[in-house]
């Protein structure tokens, strides 16, 4: 048994990492792996799509970071410790506020972001009989694959 179902980009995230992390279980049924590894296949092309364009929305981002960053007198960027992460790198001279041309800049990649995460799939799901849940799937995977549950 199948429905259709509609869902952000965001929600197919969520539910594809659900799905890896619920078969990672030795526990399961068949029936309920069988369910879930058919979702699963349903899902990747949509999760492959996304992490794509997330890449290239990142990749974006740090050539406009390397673009507006501080400099040093050889013209290569400076980089400095993170103040709230001193096990992280960050660019020197990119805080809020201090280049407006480069805070449009990385707004309007936020702003691809989301409407990337916005987007709508339909697809259509393999459901699940409530006797092949195993007992010990809860929290926010069960949340996440409830959509998969024949009622």
């Amino acid at each position: 048994m199948s429905k259709i179902l509609k869902l952000k980009n965001s929600e197919a995230l969520k539910i594809f990492n659900s799905i890896n992390d619920c078969l990672k279980s030795n526990e399961n049924k068949y029936e309920f792996n069988y369910a879930l590894s058919k979702n699963k296949k349903k899902l990747e092309k949509i999760v492959t799509d996304i992490n794509e364009e997330i890449e290239l929305i990142n990749k974006e981002i740090s050539r406009i970071k390397v673009k507006y960053c501080g400099k040093d007198k050889d013209g290569k960027p400076i980089i400095i410790r993170h103040p709230a992460d001193p096990s992280k790198s960050v660019y020197q001279g990119l805080e809020y506020g201090l280049n407006p041309e480069y805070d449009v800049r990385m707004e309007e990649m936020e702003t691809k972001l989301k409407e990337i995460m916005k987007h709508e799939n339909e697809i259509e799901v393999y459901l699940i009989k409530k006797q092949h849940i195993p007992e010990k799937i809860f929290g926010t995977n069960f949340d996440n694959i409830i959509e998969f549950i024949e009622e």
